[in-house]
């Protein structure tokens, strides 16, 4: 598996679910087309374990698990 999910929480209280980070980069939020935070407002990141079919998502246009 070359990338982790995540879950990011800001300092504002604003969490995220379903981040896929790659080679140590957030890459993408599932649902969401641009990541909506900037590095310096992050609070938490919590590794969750989670899978992610991406090849799914991009057949589908859609966010299925």
């Amino acid at each position: 598996m070359g990338y982790q999910v995540v879950s990011v929480i800001l300092k504002d209280g604003r969490r995220f679910d379903q981040v896929a980070v790659v080679e140590g980069r957030m890459t993408q939020i599932r649902g969401l087309a641009d990541i909506p935070y900037t590095e310096d407002q992050i609070e938490q990141i919590i590794l969750t374990h989670d899978k992610w079919n991406f090849n799914a998502e991009r057949h589908t246009g859609g966010c299925e698990r």
